[in-house]
């Protein structure tokens, strides 16, 4: 599930996108912000996969925005909201390479939805299995099968998979499938998929109101004791530690933004 940002100046245009969003159950919103320098402190402290930016956002110069952004989050996905872009300023904002695409008020629901599913897909960049809370991803992919490999976990990690049922996905051999997966991510699939059931419960920990058990059913764990250990193992906390640290640290951020960003 993908961490979503939204900074949109009009309160009923944020909560618009916001709704479309959360119904599609494919993307977390977790922040708002209105005005530009609530964005650069929101963004920086809790590093969203997608950010949603108003054109013409009030507070603060577009252009410096998004290379502030950029520069603080280069593999964000940056999706620049707007009902009056010119077909002009909407190939110049592709062309610069730092915006991912292009959202016309009102919002399409199809379109929204069509941009997590886009984006969701892992991005590039290489990272072992640690006891962080930071998300790793494959880096070089060159074969079709690893892609397509990665890509079906992503859609479907929730559900029970086997090595099996990948080398039928990829219309590759278990034994080759395997051992390529192994060369080119870094980690074996079994580690991989098991990662990915910890990161999407993560942010549903930090994000959502779902109990422990709901949290360990929704990822595809049949058992709480053992979605517990293996998140103590992965993470290095408990479950229950990982929300009470993640409140805590949401709480001394809204403290700040009070302060500094009235």
């Amino acid at each position: 599930m993908i961490k979503v940002m939204i900074a949109e100046d009009e309160y009923l245009e944020r909560e618009a996108l916001k709704s479309i969003i959360n119904a599609t159950k494919k993307g977390i919103v977790i922040c708002e912000a209105g005005h530009t320098a609530q964005t650069l402190a929101l963004a920086r402290h809790l590093r969203p996969d997608m950010l949603f930016l108003n054109y013409r956002m009030a507070g603060g110069d577009y252009v410096k925005t998004v290379g502030k952004i950029k520069t603080m989050l280069p593999s964000v996905n940056l999706v620049v909201t707007s009902g009056y872009l010119t077909k002009a300023q909407e190939i110049d904002l592709i062309d610069s390479g730092l915006v991912s695409a292009n959202l016309f008020k009102p919002y399409p629901n199809v379109a929204v939805e069509n941009l997590l599913d886009r984006y969701s897909i892992p991005k590039v960049t290489l990272k072992k299995l640690s006891k962080q809370d930071t998300p790793f991803y494959p880096n070089h992919l060159k074969s079709p099968p690893v892609i397509r490999a990665l890509a079906y976990i992503q859609a479907h990690y929730r559900e029970p998979l086997t090595l099996e049922l990948l080398s039928k996905v990829t219309f590759f051999s278990p034994y080759y499938l395997s051992r390529l997966f192994k060369k080119e991510v870094g980690v074996t699939l079994v580690s991989y998929i098991l990662h990915k059931k910890l990161e999407e419960a993560q942010k549903l920990l930090e994000h959502t109101d779902q109990s422990i058990s709901e949290v360990s059913n929704f990822v595809g764990f049949s058992d709480q004791s053992y979605f517990s250990k293996a998140f103590k193992k992965g993470v290095g906390i408990t479950p229950a530690q990982y929300r009470e640290k993640k409140q805590a640290q949401k709480q001394a951020l809204e403290k700040i933004v009070k302060i500094y960003l009235p």
